[in-house]
């Protein structure tokens, strides 16, 4: 285990560290992440300045980076113009809370792409489930 010293994040939590989170509130934010994928529970956060309502489905990596790709229900409050999966870089997402609001797994959801093979840290149950 490596220990930084100061509010930088503990090497041996390989989500936080991949995340680059380095604040006192990176565990409640993984944590918040972690626990809307597994209970299909929405959240809600800011983007770029820009708040949203999301449906969560799926954390991956990509370039030791990690991404969340999630459907937008709302985007500064106002329903989007068409359903479709964003991609949100999570070291850029802020704010990061659970929203009281169940979502079903969105049919544009596909687990199976390229980009989720070996990169893939957590997803909704499967979709029989």
């Amino acid at each position: 285990m490596i220990w930084r010293k100061g509010n930088d994040v503990a090497l041996h939590n390989p989500l936080a560290s991949a995340v680059g989170l380095r604040h006192s509130g990176v565990m409640t934010a993984n944590r918040t992440l972690l626990e809307a994928i597994a209970l299909k529970q929405c959240l809600t956060a800011v983007y770029n300045g820009t708040s949203f309502v999301l449906a969560p489905h799926i954390l991956y990596t990509r370039r030791d980076l990690v991404y969340l790709d999630a459907v937008p229900l709302f985007k500064n409050e106002a329903p989007p113009r068409e359903e479709k999966m964003a991609t949100f870089k999570v070291d850029g997402m802020s704010d990061i809370a659970l929203a009281d609001v169940p979502f079903e797994v969105s049919a544009l959801y596909q687990p199976w792409l390229d980009k989720y093979r070996e990169t893939t840290l957590f997803a909704v149950p499967d979709l029989a489930d």
